[in-house]
């Protein structure tokens, strides 16, 4: 009681893994073994009697709008390579593009730690 429990986690409710999915680059390594959504932060605060104080969103690292810009066209890049159908077609014109024509060398998911996927959560009691 009169405790404060912060932690951080990747946001489930990002768009990039709603996008990538499974395929998430922070899903990689074998540490990281669950993320976790909005939905599961208020669910725990009301099973446990806390509350939810606050829920930041972060990246992984600061970097330039640029290099952000970047690693969001990779991230959509590879999650329409990783589809079929009609997600083909974009894939092909985003890859002929100028400037992104090396897309179509990745050979993995792309690391996006610059992006918007994580959060920093505190709890009171």
């Amino acid at each position: 009681p009169g405790g404060v429990l912060i932690l951080s986690s990747g946001d489930l409710d990002a768009w990039t893994w709603r996008w990538l999915g499974s395929g998430h680059w922070y899903l990689q390594t074998p540490q990281h073994l669950s993320v976790l959504s909005r939905r599961f932060l208020t669910y725990v605060a009301a099973r446990h009697d806390l509350i939810l104080s606050d829920v930041h969103r972060i990246p992984h690292r600061q970097s330039l709008v640029h290099e952000r810009f970047s690693e969001a066209i990779k991230a959509i890049y590879w999650g329409l390579r990783r589809r079929r159908g009609i997600f083909r077609l974009p894939h092909r014109l985003l890859q002929s593009v100028p400037g992104f024509w090396k897309l179509r060398h990745m050979q993995s998911v792309p690391w996006t730690m610059s992006l918007t996927d994580h959060f920093l959560v505190t709890y009171k009691h």
